[in-house]
């Protein structure tokens, strides 16, 4: 639906590597047309790609990042609401003659794709090793809310003054969060989750091959991945 979460892909530095960890933490399996993009599965379900990272962002130091997809009903129309709501685009093309996308950044600088097409959609509600979840981590609500709301045309609820959440036809999709740089880092970005049936059984799976655990509680951990940059969010359902 217009406005929701539908897939996301990793750009690494550590393919190989990351490949074989997300196969270990989330029993991922893999196809690739051309060797170079791999899209993960968890049984026939299609979860999420991977590749590496390309020579342009390694030229800039690009560190290896998640990338969230939105589902628009037309691309064009939602380019041009983001560049009238401050917004910029840094790519627009057609992957295929039925499948357009845009990457998008909001005025505070946070990217995202948006995807016109019916090929994409990885998310689930509670499908143990899929994408169930999505945040926006930003510095500054005031500065993003209206362009979120104009884009999209989705309902968005207060929660508190640095909290509010998006609503499509009254349900809990996705929420943006204001948080102080001590603890969101110098970025702004979006959370990518997964569901797991046990924290504890997933996050040891994670230290058993050396990578960072970043925060925990009772139904939520966040853990970096084999390029220690990327970082994701693990949900207990």
């Amino acid at each position: 639906m217009h406005g929701d979460f539908i897939f996301a892909d990793l750009s690494t530095y550590t393919l190989t590597e990351t490949k074989d960890f997300y196969e270990k933490v989330f029993d991922w399996k893999y196809y690739s047309d051309d060797q170079s993009y791999f899209v993960g599965y968890k049984g026939d379900h299609e979860v999420a790609g991977l590749y590496e990272t390309p020579e342009k962002f390694k030229e800039i130091w690009m560190p290896s990042f998640w990338m969230t997809y939105i589902q628009v009903e037309d691309r064009d129309k939602a380019v041009q609401i983001a560049i009238e709501q401050w917004g910029k685009v840094e790519v627009k093309e057609n992957i295929s003659p039925s499948e357009k996308v845009a990457l998008i950044r909001d005025p505070l600088g946070a990217g995202f794709t948006i995807y016109e097409g019916s090929n994409l959609q990885s998310r689930t509600k509670n499908t143990l090793g899929t994408m169930v979840w999505n945040e926006l981590y930003i510095s500054d609500i005031s500065k993003v809310e209206w362009f979120y709301k104009n884009l999209f045309g989705r309902e968005i609820s207060n929660v508190s003054t640095k909290r509010k959440e998006i609503r499509s036809n009254g349900e809990f999709i996705w929420v943006i969060e204001e948080l102080e740089e001590q603890f969101r880092s110098k970025y702004q970005y979006r959370g990518v989750y997964f569901a797991v049936k046990s924290i504890t059984e997933v996050v040891g799976k994670v230290e058993e091959q050396w990578w960072m655990l970043l925060y925990q509680n009772e139904g939520l951990a966040s853990c970096t991945d084999p390029s220690w940059e990327a970082f994701f969010y693990l949900q207990q359902v």
